[in-house]
Parts: structure tokens; C-alpha cells; sequence
């Protein structure tokens, strides 16, 4: 399950009608949450900000100055900023003004647009001259751009109608270049050897982890680099945790083992944690896919996990980051680790 959340900033008795007319168009679906705030007079900076830190995308109804005003001071870069969008009081015109493709603005702004009845207003070059945008294709795809200072870079040589050369390894499906010379190597290959000169992108869909740190030292100067998001996190938590505590021991056992966070796509966990908002709010802010199971389903996961009497009483099955994560579709990379009421596992994704 996709983990998004949206809140719609209103600021008139009209705007808010609309608001709430969008919101219900949307209650069907099951990954998104959304709020409708009426925005008082001195506050909406600090709406905004609250709505940008956990993990909400933005719908502003209102004039477009607004809206850049008041994330202004929040924008950080493309790869993790929140999708922001404006529309009119009518919903006549809906424009994506920010993350349009990694942060998924445009398809949500083409979803209220039907919702409203109204135009989607698009302004990027690739959307404007039909040229398949890599970072949007990345997102969909549920691959990470590891080093995001060569996106415009690259960005201009695809605009300029220049063939990309393009370096495969462990993937040889759809890629989002029309103009290319694309080789497939497997990662067993001599990767400093793979291309006589230094590819303009590297798709790396494998599950070798240790293959990153060796592209990264090796590319990440002149090749754009895109990897799958294979890992898998298993969580557990006391209820209540905080989005800082889980998050925090997310990272310190990533780190410890040299992987890459920026590689996790999904977090899996029991289901009677699938309301924790510290869960929840760890997925909206990092776009991962929040993955939850029964106890029975937990139980008849097969494998030598690190049982506990306390959890099985608490919850009906011995262990919960570790199954969990397995049941993913994951295998076991880091086995359970547990620190202040918060235990995380890692599996890589090996059913691909």
C-alpha cells in the first residue's frame, strides 16, 4: 500500500467547498489521506510547514504567489520535496508548480483536475515536447537517483535530442530513453571495464547491495545513477512511537551494515501497527510502500528467527521485523535489531 498523504489549503468559504468536494471525489481510494484546512489569518506558514514535515503533499486553492510564498523556505531538491499544486476557487485550472515527476504532482494534478472538471497546466520541457522524463520514470519504477547533481545535466542532453548512452546492469526491461545505445551487462561483469567510455546513465536493477558503494566510487562523476529500491525494512515498535525514533534506528542499522537507505522501498510490519502514525509518517516522508500482515500470516512465514516470548503474548507471533520483511518477499540480510522499543530487520527483495 502506497502511504500519501494530502492536505488541501483553503482560504475562502468557497475554496473550502471545493476542497471538500475534491476530498470526497478521493475517500475512495485507499492510499491517500487527506485533510481539507481552512487557513486563518498569520497561519500559513506554519500550516504549511507542519503539513511539508509530515509527509503531506500540498493542494493549495489559491493564487499561485501564495503557495510559492509559503514553501518557500522548505523546498530542499527534487528528490524530496513534496508535490505541490494550485487551482482556482472553480478548480478551472490545476497546475503542478513543484515535484512534478519524482514527487508524482503531475498524476495527482490530473487527478483532481478530474475531480473538477477542469485543465492540468503543465509546464515541464520533457511533458511539453513528449521526451520521457527519467526522474518521473524513476519514481514509477520504484528506483532511486543516487547522485541527483547530474539530473540537469543529463536532463539537458536528452532535451537536446542526443542518443544516451546507457549502461544496464541486472535489468533489461523498459527504460525511459528513446534516443539510446544501451548495453546489458550482469553484475558479475567487470563493471570499470563495462563501457569504452563513461555511460551517460546507469540503471542497476540487481540485489547485490555491495555493487552501490563500487558504481558510486567509480561513476557517479559523469554517469547518472539510478538503482532499484530492493531493500525491504521489517519494523517493530511499542505503540505511540515516534517517526524520529523509528526513522533514527532505521539509519543506524543501514549504516552499520553499509546500506543505503536511499535503496529501501518498502517497510512491512504487523497489522495492528498499520495506524501507527509514526509508521505511516516514516513511509509518506520517505515514499515507501508500507506493507502489513495478520499474525497468522507472520507465523507461517519458514525461517530461523530470533523468537520472543513477549512479543508472541503481545501480539500472537514471536517475532514481527524479521518475518515480516521476509514476507515482503524479502531475504534476510540483517537480522533483528532492537533499540528503545523499536526492533528493524532488512531484507532484500529476491522475488523480483
Amino acid at each position: 500500500m502506497n502511504v500519501r498523504r494530502l492536505m488541501i489549503m483553503t482560504f475562502t468559504d468557497r475554496g473550502y467547498e471545493l476542497g471538500a468536494d475534491i476530498s470526497n471525489s478521493m475517500n475512495g481510494t485507499d492510499c491517500i489521506k487527506i485533510r481539507v484546512e481552512r487557513i486563518a489569518a498569520g497561519a500559513l506558514y506554519e500550516k504549511t510547514s507542519y503539513a511539508w514535515k509530515n509527509g503531506y503533499d500540498l493542494l493549495f486553492i489559491s493564487a499561485v504567489g501564495i503557495a510559492v510564498r509559503a514553501i518557500s523556505g522548505l523546498i530542499d531538491n527534487k528528490l524530496s520535496d513534496r508535490a505541490v499544486i494550485v487551482t482556482d476557487e472553480n478548480g478551472r485550472y490545476v497546475i503542478p508548480i513543484l515535484s512534478g515527476h519524482v514527487g508524482g504532482a503531475d498524476i495527482l494534478a490530473r487527478y483532481i483536475a478530474g475531480c473538477t472538471g477542469g485543465e492540468v497546466v503543465i509546464t515541464s520541457a520533457s511533458d511539453i515536447r513528449g521526451v520521457p522524463a527519467f526522474d518521473e520514470w524513476a519514481a514509477h519504477n520504484n528506483f532511486s537517483i543516487l547522485n541527483k547533481v547530474l539530473i540537469a545535466p543529463i536532463y539537458d542532453r536528452v532535451l537536446s535530442g542526443r542518443i544516451i548512452r546507457l549502461l544496464c546492469i541486472d535489468h533489461e526491461g523498459e527504460v525511459p530513453f528513446e534516443k539510446c545505445n544501451r548495453r546489458i551487462i550482469d553484475a558479475g561483469s567487470n563493471l570499470v571495464n563495462a563501457c569504452d567510455d563513461t555511460p551517460d546513465v546507469i540503471i542497476y536493477g540487481g540485489i547485490d547491495m555491495s555493487i552501490i558503494p563500487g558504481l558510486i566510487r567509480e561513476y557517479s562523476a559523469g554517469s547518472l545513477i539510478m538503482a532499484a529500491r530492493n531493500l525491504i525494512v521489517g519494523v517493530g515498535c511499542k505503540r505511540g512511537t515516534c517517526e524520529d525514533k523509528i526513522m533514527a534506528r532505521i539509519r543506524t542499522v543501514c549504516d552499520e551494515h553499509g546500506f543505503d537507505t536511499r535503496l529501501i522501498g518498502t517497510l512491512a510490519t504487523i497489522d495492528l501497527k498499520a495506524d501507527e502514525e509514526g509508521i505511516r509518517s516514516v513511509c509518506a516522508n520517505n515514499r515507501w510502500k508500507l506493507e502489513t500482515y495478520t499474525a497468522e500470516q507472520l507465523r507461517e512465514v519458514k525461517g530461523d528467527f530470533d523468537s520472543s516470548e513477549f512479543v508472541e503474548k503481545t501480539v500472537g507471533v514471536d517475532n514481527v521485523c524479521e518475518r515480516a520483511a521476509v514476507r515482503a518477499g524479502g531475504r534476510l540480510l540483517i537480522p533483528k535489531s532492537i533499540y528503545d522499543g523499536v526492533t528493524v530487520a532488512v531484507a532484500v527483495c529476491d522475488r523480483l
